[in-house]
């Protein structure tokens, strides 16, 4: 089975130079700029609280700034949620790397894929996010579930005024929606945090 730890080479590794690190806090900072990813180590040590460490400064910056930051952080996976770490970890097992044993080249990474259908379905309406604006904002930043086709959703959303974009996706799991709804700036507290089924007039299995 693959393996869930591993140590990262230095990038001047070699038999005079055998340095590895089994973590990224133990990488020196300055090759994290350039030479080594986040991505290269294994999920259990990209915890927030982790990167949180290596950049102090965050906590001289504003809130917005700091906000900011993080989102940015987390889109580009400089650190994994708790959920998402577990989730990584149980899938490890399932997914290997295999080294050339006679050429000095790269490796190739193999995985076990098996595609979850969509039943979480995210909905964003950039420019109507308040219910005062009109009668699509109430949907911005829902997440329904179950949800068994697309086509519930453009039932639900049809009759609706649209005055400006709409745009929903499904996804597999709650996580992902959510996810889905941050990267486009469509989160909404109190909202977002759940999903809730469709009206049962659109709640059809047929």
């Amino acid at each position: 089975s693959g393996a869930t730890n591993w140590a990262v080479p230095d990038p001047k590794f070699s038999a005079s130079n055998p340095t590895v690190y089994s973590n990224i806090s133990q990488a020196p900072p300055h090759l994290l700029k350039k030479d080594l990813t986040s991505s290269m180590f294994a999920p259990s040590s990209r915890t927030k609280s982790d990167w949180l460490e290596r950049n102090p400064q965050l906590d001289d910056e504003d809130d917005e700034t700091y906000a900011t930051r993080i989102r940015n952080a987390q889109r580009f996976a400089d650190f994994i949620t708790d959920s998402d770490i577990v989730t990584l970890q149980t899938m490890l097992p399932n997914c290997c790397r295999i080294l050339p044993q006679h050429l000095d080249s790269g490796g190739f990474f193999c995985a076990v894929i098996e595609r979850a259908e969509p039943s979480y379905y995210a909905i964003c309406c950039p420019e109507q996010r308040s219910v005062s604006d009109n009668n699509l904002g109430e949907f911005h930043g829902r997440i329904y579930h179950p949800v068994l086709s697309s086509m519930q959703i453009r039932e639900m959303l049809k009759e609706k005024t649209t005055g400006g974009g709409v745009h929903f996706e499904g996804l597999a799991t709650l996580e992902v929606a959510q996810a889905w709804l941050r990267q486009h700036n469509s989160y909404v507290d109190g909202t977002s945090d759940r999903a809730i089924p469709l009206p049962s007039i659109f709640n059809k299995s047929d």
